[in-house]
């Protein structure tokens, strides 16, 4: 099983009125090897935010940048695509379909054997059926279980990126300007209670790893980012094309940064 290609450019997301702390974020980054793997959509989103603070930690970001090699292993090895990292943090991005969890264990497993560094594993389809996430999680304990050794400080981090926070989840280009959508109220509680009794996550931390679920964390039932620009200010709107996360981003760079130390 490889990694699909994506050659999309890198979204900065300047429309975002949220702002991490970068400073934090920084001193907790620095030096690290991160190694992201996930579906298309969520290492994007991902890319997009850690532009953002590579700009808000450096007075030059165009003379800071760096190039992440972006992982294939069906193509060659030395294949690099551009992508944005914060000054002295390395990246790479692995992408597999959202249902491809034979493709993501196998590249946890070549990472956390052979390389050094944190990796997150990412799932950003809340339209996922909540059996199909269980299901998951429980795939997931079961292959920690069979590989004791695999490296771990490994990050298991389950989020969900805006642009899949729709009513009615359709194909669509996320990089299009046009794409703003509420969240209505059913779907923001969806995300809150798909694993509201802690079954997930008491599953993985048994076994070493660490958990932040974007839904149950950070989310509630009130909240969502102000987005000027989709022609009704006043509605709660998440910005899809920018990839803001779906509750405030100071709370969810807190969480981050907690699951490091």
């Amino acid at each position: 099983v490889g990694c699909h290609h994506n050659n999309a450019s890198v979204a900065v997301p300047s429309s975002c009125r949220f702002r991490w702390d970068a400073a934090g974020f920084a001193r907790t980054f620095r030096g690290h090897r991160l190694w992201f793997v996930g579906d298309s959509v969520s290492t994007q989103h991902w890319r997009s935010l850690l532009c953002l603070e590579q700009e808000r930690l450096t007075p030059d970001a165009h003379r800071a940048l760096r190039h992440a090699r972006q992982v294939h292993p069906e193509r060659s090895p030395d294949h690099r695509h551009p992508v944005c990292a914060p000054l002295n943090v390395g990246l790479e991005l692995c992408h597999h379909a959202a249902r491809d969890l034979d493709g993501v264990l196998s590249s946890l497993l070549k990472h956390s054997m052979l390389r050094r560094g944190n990796v997150i594993v990412l799932n950003s389809h809340a339209h996922e059926p909540r059996r199909a996430e269980t299901e998951q999680v429980q795939r997931l304990a079961s292959w920690l279980d069979q590989h004791p050794d695999a490296r771990l400080p490994a990050i298991v981090w389950r989020t969900r990126a805006a642009v899949h926070f729709r009513d009615e989840f359709v194909d669509h280009n996320p990089y299009e300007t046009e794409h703003c959508h509420p969240i209505a109220d059913a779907r923001r509680q969806r995300l809150v209670l798909w694993d509201a009794n802690g079954t997930g996550h008491r599953l993985l931390r048994e076994r070493g790893a660490r958990v932040l679920d974007g839904g149950v964390d950070t989310v509630d039932s009130s909240h969502a980012h102000p987005f000027v620009g989709c022609g009704r200010e006043k509605q709660p709107y998440y910005d899809c094309t920018h990839y803001c996360q779906p509750g405030p981003l100071m709370r969810w760079n807190e969480r981050l940064v907690e699951l490091f130390r």
